[in-house]
């Protein structure tokens, strides 16, 4: 993908621009930039997750366009507000009493990104490893190669082709930043997600015989994130996330679909995947 002058756009991790003299130059993961001039503010996407990620997460779209050529067959649940966050609340109990006593996951994924901006859709593939309580690790599969990093407080985005790794503390003040979104799926509290979260329940396309429900998160305190909702789908008779969506304040999307065949759980990870080490050659900036 062609490196443009400009602001970058990001799928599962925080990423902002780099200004460098007049102009801000970054090209990564496949997103088109454009031009910012110093003194214009900043913005900072993020995605593939999230509530921890929420600071890394904070990236997502439009539907495909197979999902706009025909109605969706998803229904939003017909019961009153209270009784929908009960369904989604038993869901999200299911799923932490399933994993609780998981420590680690490894998952393939794909992912999709829609980008409302430029009207782009991005394919990419990669791998997750997750290690509780709190460290998450994401290597992006070339030509989109990147690897993002959550450990020792900070969130890191490694960009080999531009020999950078972004940097970005985590606000551990902030009570939506304090759950992985990864963690929705494999054992994550529900008092602490329901906490800064309203959570309801539609229905889930079943492309199996197996029931599937969307658990569909929005935040309670809306200026704390920079995402309008974080969705999974669930498979409910095995209590297993089948994919992530979520979605961006300008209305980009992206989908992720674990690669469920391949899913490791509690199997040993070297602790060298979440330490944050880079190629000497790598310049690190810190973003705010």
């Amino acid at each position: 993908m062609a490196k443009e002058e400009g602001e970058d756009k990001t799928r599962f991790s925080n990423a902002a621009a780099y200004s460098h003299n007049r102009r801000l130059k970054t090209s990564v993961q496949g997103y088109k930039t454009k031009t910012v001039f110093p003194g214009e503010k900043m913005k900072t996407l993020a995605i593939f997750g999230m509530l921890s990620l929420a600071i890394v997460a904070k990236a997502v779209a439009a539907e495909t366009e197979t999902r706009e050529a025909a109605p969706s067959p998803r229904r939003i649940v017909q019961e009153t507000p209270a009784t929908v966050e009960k369904v989604a609340e038993k869901i999200l109990k299911s799923l932490e009493s399933r994993y609780a006593e998981v420590n680690t996951v490894k998952c393939p994924f794909k992912q999709t990104t829609v980008d409302q901006t430029f009207g782009e859709k991005i394919e990419s593939r990669g791998v997750f490893y997750l290690k509780k309580p709190n460290r998450l690790r994401i290597e992006y599969a070339p030509p989109q190669a990147t690897t993002v990093l959550i450990a020792e407080g900070y969130t890191y985005r490694y960009i080999p082709k531009l020999k950078q790794v972004e940097r970005f503390r985590i606000d551990e003040t902030n009570p939506v930043i304090q759950t992985n979104y990864m963690l929705l799926g494999f054992g994550a509290a529900t008092e602490d997600v329901l906490r800064v979260y309203n959570a309801s329940v539609r229905d889930g396309e079943n492309a199996s015989d197996s029931p599937t429900k969307w658990i569909v998160l929005t935040p309670r305190h809306p200026r704390d994130v920079a995402f309008k909702s974080i969705e999974m789908l669930v498979n409910t008779e095995r209590s297993v996330p089948m994919e992530f969506r979520v979605t961006q304040l300008d209305g980009t999307q992206a989908l992720v679909k674990l690669e469920l065949d391949d899913l490791t759980l509690d199997a040993p990870l070297d602790e060298k995947l979440f330490r944050p080490s880079f190629p000497s050659d790598a310049q690190i900036v810190d973003m705010r």
